[in-house]
């Protein structure tokens, strides 16, 4: 009778379980039959998907406290780079708000901390190659019919994981046999070398300290960029897109040049080939521009025979266009101001 209760209390724990998979306090979504894991993030204007080590960037819009996507046609890359299926998420998201799945799914990510939605797996891995059903995307019949045919399988299981645990507790409820007498003076069979169990718990605490560390320093990569990539929007994409907007070629030309030199300086940063200029240039944007002030400036005093080639062609372009300078950026090894 115990454990016919202990297995029917089992069940509905399990059955119970499954339902739960958005947790707003962890900021996590799971899926079903979903691989490995990944990150939705919004911040200001714009959506950041990361899955493994690809990360993709989107632009969203706000009406009211609904958040969409700007280009629906959008839709086909995030399910792409997710690795997931329409009938997936919708099986999750169903009672969210929104116009289409994953304006679900940004709702869901813009009500949870600092707007970041983890989504991990729960059940059987889905297939990479799964392509998708959304508003401006390919069609995607064939995956949501599989997945929907599959929808029986986790109550199946759930019951039978129960099953199996009712009948463990049902035997270890039941009274066990005396032990057998033995010699205190033989050390018992298969003991384990207390040194080897001392080798073993220090590599165990070792290998989380080293996951924590990477843990900590994947975190602040990625935080770093959100801040540098932000920045980079609001003082050169913007200002660029604006005098592109207002037709100023003097503007669109300055603004250019800024945005060659500070791509150059992240590229060589980020694949480990920088330039004694770089960390300055990418410190200026992330609001500390103290790092410029050690490189020389070229103005409209310098002596013409001061100036090397390479930065005289640039000078002479940049004239001809109406731009008198590049800010505090630092141009091969130089700033332009005042030319």
């Amino acid at each position: 009778m115990k454990q016919a209760i202990l297995i029917s209390g089992m069940s509905c724990i399990s059955l119970f379980s499954f339902a739960q998979n958005i947790d707003a306090q962890k900021g996590s979504m799971q899926l079903p039959g979903y691989t490995g894991s990944a990150a939705v993030i919004i911040s200001n204007d714009v959506l950041k998907v990361q899955k493994d080590e690809k990360v993709q960037d989107f632009a969203i819009k706000r009406s009211g406290k609904t958040i969409e996507l700007v280009n629906p046609q959008d839709s086909t890359a995030i399910y792409n780079l997710l690795h997931v299926s329409s009938a997936q998420l919708t099986s999750v998201l169903s009672d969210n708000a929104g116009s289409s799945t994953i304006n679900k799914m940004l709702d869901v990510a813009g009500k949870m901390p600092d707007g970041k939605l983890l989504i991990s797996q729960n059940g059987t891995a889905a297939s990479a190659t799964d392509t998708v059903e959304e508003e401006g995307a390919q069609p995607a019949a064939e995956v949501a019919e599989t997945s929907t045919a599959n929808a029986w399988l986790w109550p199946l299981v759930s019951g039978v994981i129960a099953l199996i645990i009712g009948f463990i507790a049902g035997k270890m409820m039941r009274p066990s046999a005396p032990a057998p007498q033995h010699n205190d003076n033989v050390a018992p069979a298969g003991a384990a070398d207390p040194l080897v169990l001392q080798q073993l718990q220090k590599e165990l605490t070792d290998t989380r300290d080293k996951n924590r560390l990477i843990t900590e320093k994947t975190q602040a990569l990625i935080s770093g960029d959100e801040l540098y990539y932000n920045q980079v929007f609001q003082k050169i994409v913007l200002p660029l897109q604006e005098a592109i907007n207002q037709g100023n070629q003097a503007e669109i030309m300055r603004q250019l040049n800024i945005a060659a030199t500070h791509l150059s300086s992240i590229t060589r940063t980020k694949i480990r080939k920088k330039l004694n200029y770089d960390d300055a240039n990418v410190q200026l944007i992330t609001g500390n521009p103290t790092f410029t002030n050690e490189f020389p400036v070229i103005g409209p005093d310098t002596p013409i025979d001061k100036i090397p080639a390479n930065i005289r062609v640039l000078r002479d372009i940049l004239q001809r266009n109406g731009v008198t300078g590049l800010d505090d950026s630092i141009v091969l090894g130089y700033k332009l101001k005042h030319i």
